[in-house]
């Protein structure tokens, strides 16, 4: 995810924080988390 510095700082200027890498990596989890469930 960093190397995107553009996306990085425009995030931080505008949500102050890496908001764009935040939701990825929680997206991740929930569709991790669903395949340990069997879900698809």
């Amino acid at each position: 995810m960093n190397t995107f510095p553009i996306v990085k700082r425009g995030d931080i200027d505008k949500h102050g924080e890496y908001r764009t890498k935040r939701v990825i990596l929680e997206i991740f989890d929930e569709m991790l988390e669903c395949e340990k469930q069997g879900k698809q």
